[in-house]
């Protein structure tokens, strides 16, 4: 479903989790979070911050649903520091991969969310919001 038009938003529930655990959607979908990997950017295209520190999450998402769930659409948000202030994405980045496409039940989808995070920075809290019908799944610890 996508997220402009459902009737029946956010049915499915989640609780929030550390990023060691996995995150399990009520109706059986669920993600997991790590390979977390520190670098500092050096494309210099247009939009390109050159020289800045960024961490990369990869996001491991299953369906164990009996539906297929669209990846077109996924957000993913990385709130940073003591005033959980948003980090900016990084796409000009090789490790950069958004999820996409349909996941099949029983399929495993990854992908890889670049952000714009200092190296003085250690701990955070992600979000991963996957479509219309999913409520947002919450990661949040250390990147180590």
């Amino acid at each position: 479903m996508d997220r402009g038009e459902g009737s029946s938003l956010r049915q499915e529930s989640v609780d929030p989790v550390t990023f060691a655990d996995e995150a399990t959607w009520s109706d059986g979908l669920s993600a997991t979070t790590g390979g977390f990997a520190r670098g500092t950017i050096t494309a210099t295209g247009v939009g390109a911050v050159t020289g800045a520190d960024y961490v990369a999450i990869d996001v491991d998402v299953k369906n164990l649903s009996d539906e297929e769930i669209p990846l077109d659409s996924v957000v993913a948000t990385l709130l940073v520091g003591d005033e959980a202030l948003p980090a900016a994405p990084a796409y000009d980045v090789e490790a950069a991969a958004d999820l996409s496409g349909t996941l099949a039940p029983g399929d495993t989808a990854t992908g890889t969310y670049v952000f714009q995070v200092g190296q003085d920075i250690g701990a955070a809290t992600f979000y991963l919001d996957v479509d219309g019908d999913h409520a947002v799944a919450t990661f949040s610890g250390s990147f180590e």
